[in-house]
C-alpha cells in the first residue's frame, strides 16, 4: 500500500473498509494472495456495527462495555475462566455460577479480578479455582511522571514490589457442597483460611487487602 505506510501507522483493516471495533466481536486475520478465504469468512460490507457501547464477541465469551462514561470494563466469561478488567467498582457482575461485587480502589474503581479452573471440567463442577485480584503494582519509592498524554517512570524505585489488593464480595453457586478459601503466598502455599458462609446454595466470602495477597485458592468439596 504505497503512500499509506508511515511511522506508528502500519496497514490495517481500515484500508479495506473494516471498522476497528470488529476486532472486539469477530476473529480477524490477514488473508494473503493466493490463499483461499476461511469457511464462513465475512466480507467488509457484512460488518456493519449497530452497537457502540457494548461489544459482545460472537461466541459470547468476551464483552467490552463502555456504556458508563469513563468507566469501561472488559468481561470474560468462558467455561474455565472468568475475569473483570477495568472500572467496575461498586457494581454487581453475575457470570452465572460466580457473582462478583467489587468495592472501591485507589484508581477510581479500576481493578483486575480473574478466576481460572485448576481442577474440574468447568465452573459447573469445579474442584479447585485460582482467584487473582489486584489494582496497581509499583516498586517501593517508584515515581511516575506525565508527559502530555503519556505516563513514564522517573524513578524505578527499589524492592519490595508493592501490590494493592481488591476488596470484593464473591458468591460461588455450589449447591450443598462445602467450600474452603485460602489466601496464598507468592509460592502458592496456604497462608490464612478465609471465612466462608454457605447460604441458599451459595458460598459467600470476602477478599480484601487485609489478607496481604493477590492470590486465593478456592477448594470445592463433595
Amino acid at each position: 500500500m504505497p503512500g499509506k505506510v508511515r511511522a506508528w501507522s502500519l496497514p490495517d483493516g481500515s484500508y479495506m473498509g473494516v471498522p476497528p471495533e470488529v476486532t472486539l466481536i469477530h476473529k480477524v486475520a490477514l488473508v494473503l494472495e493466493n490463499v483461499a478465504l476461511p469457511k464462513g469468512a465475512l466480507s467488509p460490507q457484512h460488518l456493519t456495527l449497530t452497537e457502540t457501547k457494548v461489544f459482545k464477541s460472537d461466541n459470547g465469551q468476551v464483552i467490552w462495555d463502555i456504556s458508563i462514561p469513563n468507566k469501561g470494563v472488559l468481561l470474560i466469561n468462558s467455561s474455565r475462566t472468568i475475569a473483570i478488567v477495568g472500572f467496575g467498582s461498586e457494581r454487581v457482575f453475575d457470570f452465572g455460577k460466580v457473582v462478583i461485587k467489587p468495592g472501591k480502589t485507589s484508581l477510581d474503581g479500576w481493578y483486575i479480578i480473574a478466576f481460572t479452573i485448576l481442577e474440574g471440567e468447568s465452573f459447573q463442577n469445579p474442584k479447585r479455582i485460582l482467584l487473582i485480584a489486584g489494582v496497581q503494582v509499583m516498586n517501593t519509592g517508584m515515581k511516575l511522571e506525565r508527559w502530555d498524554n503519556m505516563i513514564g517512570c522517573k524513578d524505578w524505585g527499589q524492592a519490595p514490589t508493592i501490590v494493592e489488593g481488591v476488596p470484593a464480595v464473591i458468591e460461588l453457586k455450589v449447591g450443598n457442597r462445602q467450600v474452603e478459601v485460602w489466601a496464598l503466598d507468592n509460592t502458592g502455599a496456604h497462608m490464612k483460611k478465609i471465612p466462608v458462609e454457605l447460604k441458599d446454595g451459595k458460598a459467600v466470602f470476602e477478599i480484601d487487602p487485609k489478607w496481604r495477597t493477590i492470590w486465593y485458592e478456592i477448594i470445592v468439596k463433595k
